[in-house]
């Protein structure tokens, strides 16, 4: 998990509506990226091994409809966590990721001439 191209970023005010083509489910979104995100708090029933996933991912005043393909899941007591890689997904939601990933140092010196 290492590897990253993106680095996931914590939220803790996104919820996912997901849909495993057998039934509807909603989640809390632990983190996002770019390319991912991963939810919570889902019921065990949730077939993790579908091959595509449906979900409309809310929260911070916008609404992201995305087909995910499941990665990971692990089994927390009554529910259970996936990660999910994101296979298609509505325009901005790249620009959505990037407002919350951490800001590069600005260099304390200008290279331009004055």
């Amino acid at each position: 998990m290492e590897n990253r191209k993106y680095q996931r970023i914590d939220m803790d005010s996104l919820n996912a509506d997901i849909s495993d083509g057998k039934g509807m489910y909603t989640g809390k979104v632990e983190n996002i990226s770019r390319s991912g995100i991963s939810v919570t708090d889902l019921p065990l029933d949730m077939d993790s091994k579908s091959d595509i996933i449906t979900a409309i991912i809310s929260g911070e005043g916008e609404h992201f409809k995305m087909f995910l393909k499941p990665r990971w899941d692990i089994v927390e007591g009554e529910n259970k966590s996936i990660g999910l890689e994101i296979e298609s997904c509505s325009w901005g939601w790249s620009e959505f990721v990037v407002q919350f990933e951490p800001k590069e140092d600005a260099p304390l010196f200008s290279s331009a001439v004055h």
